[in-house]
């Protein structure tokens, strides 16, 4: 890669619990939640129950004046009244009541309070406090689907059920009053606008990330726009008057909410338009895009330069972090950072550093002459760590906070590092492996001495496979009048290795996929990455090994794709839906070096991809290096398809008007159900809930979350169980004494 003139867990959606206390004292709850476009201080119109009957409150029996303190001992039977509510929850909260009656022994029927009160899904509705007649589930609307009330008295236990739909809406500045509900009702196609141009259909996003920037060639200013995102049980709507070029976005809170919600039906994207001059309203264009319940929250590593820096000199490493708000933080004060990368477990970052003749300015002590040991591996290239007063070592650092760990004195060149950052694999031709920490460096391990075929001048481009048990790397021919650092592979080769981290050992090369295989004038291949499972390596084939050939100018222009190679050595496919996902062909062949996230999620493995495409109408013209940004695609990760990869999405938060490279994802860590807080969606979670009605900001719950055990939930002893000793654990689960 050329800078610095070199070139360079899914959520579980899982059912939660929490268990409310009147007099065993099993803790308490608040309703207070923030919410989108709510009016958080209105209670909502209430459903559902009355206590229209006498009432029994607490363990005290108020009847004929007397006072009877049974414990509700002379309860027969309770029941919910009613026994399901269906809400459909606007921009105001809406509350569901129940009325808990007993049948006493006499045959009488009373309405009482429940002793103990459990809702299932405290992320969908809150149970208002304190707990009484009737009983009281408070829906904001961030949350959809469906959740079980139970209401324990005495012996007897009684259940109902919560339905609950969302359809959250916003209405912009200027839009006509009767716009809204004539673009509700459209059914006529629209003449003028049929399309979007990002994002595209069938895209897989996953949870965690922005939400889109719908683009699309609007025929006319000041037309108002109805912008429709819905799935099962939620709509989010977004109603705006739009001036080219035409963007709308729906609010981040709603998209990441409609998400967390999923049920696994696919998103259904409307644009539909209302035409201010002629008052009438189309169906604009529609696209469907599948959800992958994956988290997909972290950090992304790329390298940055401008696109008209020929030289480099304003070149540096960025990071990002994927989600509402994403803006790019530049690595070590913009020190000049080259070809990198991150390990699996994202402990450890390696970068190539320095301006040829000028140590860089952050390790002004850095070797100006450190080369590894031994000459160039090929007959027809003069090796580029040997270049006079190359000073580009390669250096480590600890993730997240970017200290150095190790500064090298040996030219970088590329690199690559094992799953936990143990070892480094660098060099340029000629490939070594050294110690991250200490640099120490060890020979003779099968990938130094490594025996290249007849004419062959090379081995570059390295990468480990996640489990740390393979390697890979490109072998193949230098390019006349190149820096022989490039390596164009008109003749080239993806060759695998068996890998030993613990005696450090390369052997078993394979040969998996050779240049002759690709088309004609399309056979530089480059920048290997295993896919999670180790199974199959993404690389980029076009007419070069990268589109920063001698220098990064942005008017540079190369082909290329994404292939897909099986590590049994079938033939490679092309990831066609990633590689030419626009519309427009000007577009396609343009997409290069992949890199897997190394873990699979939501069923699908992702990629990061650097392309030349058209952003929508954000980052437009005719491809050429200097629109090259990052964007990211899923892949089947067991679909058996003959194309396995969807349309790729841009990554939003990137510095968008510089020329990005090779991002790396380090994912981060789901928030714990128990000591973690902070949560605002249910897919930062590692349980896929938040409850965000916690007045010190969200918690993440799950089932088993609860103070004491409800009804039904396993025990160990009758104690474990809310409202003992009227429950019990009989054979391991909370049960009546009527059961």
């Amino acid at each position: 890669m050329n800078s610095c003139n070199l070139r360079p867990r899914a959520a579980l959606f899982v059912s939660a619990t929490l268990a409310l206390a009147m007099a065993v004292g099993c803790g308490s709850y608040s309703s207070k939640r923030p919410g989108f476009a709510v009016d958080g201080g209105t209670s909502g119109a209430p459903v559902g129950g009355d206590a229209s009957t006498p009432v029994l409150g607490g363990n005290v029996v108020l009847r004929d004046g007397g006072l009877l303190g049974d414990g509700g001992a002379n309860a027969v039977s309770v029941a919910f009244d009613p026994p399901s509510i269906s809400l459909t929850v606007g921009n105001a909260p809406q509350v569901a009541s129940y009325t808990l009656r007993a049948t006493l022994a006499d045959g009488s029927v009373v309405a009482v309070a429940p002793q103990m009160a459990i809702f299932t899904r405290p992320d969908l509705a809150a149970l208002t406090m304190p707990v009484g007649i009737p009983v009281a589930l408070k829906a904001s609307g961030h949350a959809s689907g469906d959740g079980t009330l139970q209401g324990i008295y005495g012996a007897h236990v009684a259940t109902a059920k919560l339905h609950v739909s969302v359809r959250l809406s916003g209405v912009g500045a200027g839009v006509d009053p009767s716009a809204p509900g004539a673009l509700d009702g459209a059914t006529t196609p629209d003449p003028k606008v049929s399309s979007l141009l990002y994002p595209y259909d069938k895209t897989v996003f996953p949870l965690g990330v922005t939400s889109p920037l719908t683009m699309w060639a609007a025929p006319n200013a000041g037309d108002a726009y109805r912008l429709r995102f819905e799935e099962m049980g939620y709509v989010c709507d977004d109603y705006e008057v739009i001036q080219p070029p035409a963007q709308m976005r729906v609010a981040q809170d709603c998209w990441d909410w409609l998400t967390s919600a999923n049920q696994g039906d696919p998103i259904q994207a409307t644009l539909s338009r209302w035409d201010a001059a002629t008052k009438t309203a189309y169906v604009s264009a529609k696209e469907a895009w599948s959800l992958a319940h994956a988290n997909m929250q972290g950090a992304v590593y790329y390298w940055s330069t401008l696109p008209d820096d020929t030289q480099d000199t304003d070149a540096h490493l960025s990071r990002i972090h994927p989600g509402t708000g994403a803006k790019p933080e530049v690595l070590n004060n913009g020190t000049c950072m080259a070809c990198h990368a991150v390990s699996s477990d994202g402990s450890t970052l390696v970068a190539v550093l320095g301006d040829v003749n000028t140590p860089s300015p952050m390790y002004p002590t850095e070797n100006t002459m450190g080369s590894p040991p031994g000459p160039c591996a090929g007959p027809n290239s003069v090796c580029q760590e040997d270049t006079l007063g190359d000073d580009r070592a390669w250096f480590s650092f600890d993730l997240p906070n970017v200290t150095l760990r190790h500064q090298s004195n040996m030219f970088g060149g590329n690199v690559a590092l094992t799953p936990d950052g143990k070892y480094t694999a660098f060099g340029d031709v000629q490939l070594f492996l050294a110690d991250t920490t200490s640099g120490q460096l060890f020979t003779g391990t099968g990938l130094d001495n490594f025996a290249l075929d007849p004419g062959m001048d090379g081995l570059m481009m390295p990468a480990f496979s996640p489990d740390g048990k393979h390697f890979a790397a490109i072998e193949g021919v230098g390019l006349p009048n190149d820096q022989p650092s490039y390596i164009t592979l008109t003749r080239g080769k993806l060759v695998q290795f068996d890998f030993d981290e613990a005696t450090r050992a390369f052997s078993n090369p394979k040969v998996l996929a050779l240049a002759s295989a690709f088309p004609a004038g399309e056979s530089a291949l480059a920048y290997p990455t295993f896919a999670p499972d180790g199974n199959s390596i993404a690389l980029h084939v076009g007419d070069s090994p990268t589109g920063c050939e001698n220098t990064c100018d942005g008017s540079e222009t190369s082909i290329g794709a994404i292939y897909l190679q099986s590590a049994s050595g079938t033939p490679p496919v092309r990831l066609t839906a990633l590689t030419d996902s626009s519309m427009n062909a000007a577009d396609h062949n343009v997409t290069f070096e992949p890199t897997f996230n190394p873990v699979e999620r939501g069923g699908y493995f992702w990629v990061v991809v650097s392309s030349e495409r058209d952003w929508g109408n954000r980052i437009v013209g005719m491809p050429n290096n200097g629109k090259k940004r990052l964007w990211v695609a899923a892949i089947d990760a067991a679909s058996g398809a003959p194309d396995p990869s969807h349309p790729a999405f841009f990554l939003e938060g990137q510095e968008e008007d510089r020329l990005n490279m090779r991002g790396f994802w380090a994912l981060a860590a789901c928030i714990p159900t128990k000591g973690g807080g902070g949560c605002t969606a249910g897919f930062q979670c590692c349980s896929g809930y938040c409850d965000s009605a916690q007045a010190a900001g969200g918690m993440c719950v799950e089932i088993g979350g609860t103070i004491c055990k409800a009804i039904g939930d396993t025990c160990m002893t009758t104690s474990d169980c809310c409202n003992a000793p009227f429950v019990q654990c009989v054979g391991g689960t909370c049960g009546s004494k009527a059961q």
